[in-house]
């Protein structure tokens, strides 16, 4: 028994081998639960923590492009938890954290990983490009700029320096264009309703708005007129004042956050952009 066990040792070791390949395969192919299983069938049999470790992580980074972060998050915690982890397996698993985070819309929380991740031995510098976008996430843009100037310097691999100086001349291009004020905004639609929204780039409400309240507001008045000539009662023109004003009113409420919106939305597509170019060098 023991000399057959002797025999399909090597064995072992080389269809350890051709799993993990044929594992990297499927990511590569994007049949992530597939190679998935793959990789937990030779994790069962691992010889090693180095490969222990390497299971591990593919299956973690498996699981959050298949959107299962929580998962993600339980794989990669476990070469983390285990003291004897190598530099090179510690800074994989803070990376793998740090995404996971960020993709799940907590920058904060993943800053703190990229941090640790950066602090390690890493001369592809890919840490310190996660850095970068997550503090762009998290608005310290110069903070950002740091961190992807840095990158690109510092980096050993020419696509992550590309990236890192794409990403620089994004937050440079966000950095000069003019964020909207919302108070500026509620004022002009305070004077003219709709103009609020104009300023904000949407025409389309802008116009919805002015015409809403103008109608409201000729309508209140033709009641007016009519009440004052015929019956001398104006119950139903305060009536039509309250409704014009409140329709007036929601028009400066609508321009202020259609200018908070704005800002958001330039800043979402600027952290999507970058993510982009991120997840594009993970590898």
């Amino acid at each position: 028994m023991r000399y057959l066990l002797l025999l399909v040792i090597p064995l072992l070791a080389q269809s350890q081998g051709n799993d993990v390949r044929f594992a990297e395969h499927l990511m590569q192919e994007g049949d992530y639960f597939r190679a998935i299983t793959e990789y937990k069938r030779v994790l069962f049999s691992a010889a090693n923590d180095s490969l222990t470790d390497y299971c591990h992580l593919q299956i973690a980074k498996a699981y959050r492009r298949s959107g299962k972060f929580e998962l993600a998050v339980e794989h990669a915690a476990v070469v983390l938890t285990r003291g004897a982890a190598s530099p090179g397996a510690r800074l994989g698993a803070n990376v793998s954290l740090g995404l996971c985070y960020l993709e799940s819309d907590m920058p904060q929380l993943a800053l703190q990983y990229f941090t640790a991740a950066s602090q390690l031995p890493d001369t592809t510098c890919f840490a310190l490009l996660c850095v970068g976008v997550a503090k762009v996430e998290t608005r310290d843009f110069e903070g950002a700029g740091r961190s992807l100037s840095d990158a690109a310097r510092q980096s050993a691999l020419p696509g992550i320096r590309t990236s890192a100086e794409e990403c620089s001349v994004l937050l440079k291009e966000y950095s000069h264009r003019p964020q909207l004020s919302s108070t500026v905004a509620a004022a002009l639609s305070c004077v003219l309703p709709g103009a609020g929204q104009l300023y904000s780039g949407h025409a389309y409400d802008g116009l919805q708005a002015f015409l809403y309240t103008a109608s409201m507001t000729l309508a209140a008045v033709a009641v007016y007129h009519y009440e004052h000539s015929v019956s001398g009662h104006l119950g139903w023109t305060y009536v039509g004042i309250t409704v014009a004003g409140m329709f007036h009113l929601s028009n400066i409420i609508g321009a202020a956050r259609t200018a908070e919106y704005r800002n958001w939305r330039t800043h979402a597509d600027l952290t999507a952009r970058l993510k982009e170019l991120l997840l594009r060098q993970e590898g």
